[in-house]
């Protein structure tokens, strides 16, 4: 129950808000890693209480996989500091012959 704005258990004591316990930050070179953010939705995204996706897109790139969603947040660096963060580029993704 509510009393004063603050949120009570049944036994008096105000219930502490919860705060996430694991937070997955993920840098992508996008879109050259598309398919690791797929990869990691579907794995270990649901055991994460936050996740958030880090790529560095120019704004004129058309990038409409780009979204938000309840499950994740994707954080264009680029747009937020666009005189620190340089759009990303397939160079900077080291070639691996791993997959997702």
């Amino acid at each position: 129950s509510q009393i004063h704005g603050h949120d009570y258990q049944s036994d008096g004591v105000i219930a502490q808000p919860r705060l996430p316990l694991i937070s997955c930050l993920v840098p992508l070179v996008w879109p050259a890693q598309a398919a690791f953010m797929d990869a990691i939705r579907r794995t270990y995204g649901p055991d994460c209480d936050e996740l958030h996706f880090f790529v560095a897109v120019s704004s004129n790139v058309s990038s409409p996989e780009i979204f938000n969603s309840q499950e994740f947040t994707v954080i264009n660096l680029h747009h937020h500091f666009p005189d620190d963060v340089r759009p990303d580029q397939d160079s900077f993704h080291r070639e691996t012959s791993a997959l997702p």
